[in-house]
């Protein structure tokens, strides 16, 4: 679903990636202690949402994904998930917005009470 859409007839292999990992996920939902929801307008799946325990207060939203043709599709999705699967959690971890400026956009206006700084390393090598 969130992939056709995302696609639209073009090849990007990020995205296909992260449907391989999201995939895996779905088949490995119990191992991982997954837990997660399903949006169905009109009987047809329009949303899915799903994470996992990070630690005793916090909660790692991992895959929030959604057919952006129906409005404030993500804002339910959110919503939801935190009220069905996140209720014994002081703290939900967004994740990072990847460099995506409405995806940034939409996680500040959650207003977080913590921003990590993130950096990338790489070797170095002087020979």
């Amino acid at each position: 679903m969130w992939l056709d859409n995302r696609l639209n007839g073009v090849e990007d292999v990020q995205l296909e990636h992260e449907n391989i990992a999201i995939q895996l996920g779905l088949s490995n939902f119990a191992q991982l202690e997954l837990s997660g929801i399903v949006i169905y307008i009109d009987n047809v799946m329009c949303g899915y949402a799903y994470g996992a325990p990070l630690a005793e207060n916090s909660y790692d939203v991992i895959i929030e994904k959604g057919d952006r043709r129906i409005a404030d599709i993500y804002r339910v999705l959110n919503r939801d998930l935190v009220r069905l699967c996140c209720k014994e959690y002081q703290y939900i971890n967004r994740e990072e917005d990847v460099g995506v400026e409405g995806l940034r956009y939409a996680k500040l206006s959650y207003q977080p009470d913590v921003l990590l700084e993130k950096y990338l390393l790489r070797e170095v090598r002087n020979e």
